[in-house]
């Protein structure tokens, strides 16, 4: 955050599950990697 990151990448459920309150606190998004990966594919996010 003090470096401008917007977002935070996941590879585990359970490490999503406990760090994305912080980071929405924080005001950044929280993803899994494999959510990156289909994003730039240009896939839609329905969450």
């Amino acid at each position: 955050v003090d470096h401008g990151a917007e977002v935070c990448l996941f590879n585990c459920p359970m490490c999503k599950d406990t760090l994305e309150r912080k980071i929405i606190g924080k005001g950044m998004k929280g993803y899994f990697i494999s959510d990156l990966a289909r994003m730039a594919l240009g896939e839609k996010l329905e969450y």
